[in-house]
């Protein structure tokens, strides 16, 4: 949050030609959910205020809604972008 250099972006698609990812291997378990957000949300929100968003008992669109128009309410005009991936549970 209070990071001299919180807001520059370090990756980013169609500046160059050739684009470089960072790739992390994770154990991603069926059930699990992964929220990526700008920070558009996070200077906005806390963590522990957008983890009890998405511990709700709701569709996953509706969290993510209720994520944004918080971080709006509280004067957020900056890109606020929040993205939920999910694993389902296999059946």
């Amino acid at each position: 949050l209070t990071h001299p250099q919180r807001n520059f972006i370090t990756r980013a698609l169609g500046t160059s030609r050739r684009t470089e990812p960072d790739i992390i291997h994770l154990d991603f378990q069926p059930g699990d959910a992964w929220l990526l957000c700008s920070d558009g949300l996070t200077n906005h929100m806390r963590t522990a205020e957008i983890a009890e968003v998405l511990l709700r008992d709701l569709p996953w669109p509706e969290k993510l809604r209720v994520l944004i128009d918080t971080a709006l309410e509280r004067g957020g005009r900056d890109n606020i972008t929040a993205l939920a991936v999910l694993k389902e549970a296999s059946a």
